[in-house]
């Protein structure tokens, strides 16, 4: 949540965005998590699993759309009347959304690359979409010591929920099906219990 935190900051996202989070993992739906918190006013999300849109859902975003079957950027531009997000987070190493991230934020809108790619990918961005809309493009790793703070006492205060993202539960014992279940995408996190 820390890192969530310094990838918002570093977007600014603050009240009365609109918020495109591109990718439901456990990071993309703490960054919805956080997008409600700090007041955005729509929270969109992209994400091609079930389970993984039905858990943005219930985190707070106002439309999931699923990539392999909707055009997002149109989507994104139907909803905001043409204009376009505030800010579009990237929260899958792919460097296509990327450059799709571009062209789915209004003119002078903020784009942050929270997720990372995979060493000496390259990915193709339209530079003259930032040069003549101004775009602000960040990219976020890691987290200061205050940023902890703050995600510690936004958990700790209930602000934050983060109970319900631990879906599954597994004992020492029960280790290979607890790895085989993470590996299919079917969880959103996955603990493995040690005896007591």
């Amino acid at each position: 949540l820390a890192c969530v935190v310094n990838g918002q900051d570093q977007a600014r996202v603050a009240a009365g965005d609109t918020v495109v989070i591109l990718g439901a993992g456990p990071i993309g739906l703490l960054h919805v998590k956080l997008a409600r918190f700090r007041g955005a006013k729509m929270i969109i999300v992209s994400q091609t699993s079930a389970i993984r849109r039905a858990a943005a859902l219930a985190a707070g975003a106002d439309l999931v759309l699923n990539p392999a079957e909707d055009d997002v950027i149109a989507q994104v531009r139907n909803v905001t009347g043409g204009m376009g997000a505030d800010v579009a987070i990237c929260a899958i190493g792919k460097p296509q959304l990327a450059a799709d991230a571009i062209h789915m934020v209004r003119p002078r809108g903020r784009v942050n690359l929270f997720a990372g790619f995979s060493k000496g990918v390259q990915a193709e961005l339209d530079v003259n979409a930032i040069h003549y809309n101004e775009l602000v493009l960040t990219g976020a790793f890691g987290l200061t010591r205050a940023q902890f703070q703050h995600a510690l006492s936004l958990i700790a205060n209930d602000q934050i929920e983060v109970d319900s993202m631990l879906t599954h539960r597994f004992g020492l014992a029960d280790i290979q099906q607890a790895l085989a279940t993470a590996e299919k995408g079917s969880a959103i996190k996955v603990a493995i219990m040690g005896s007591e």
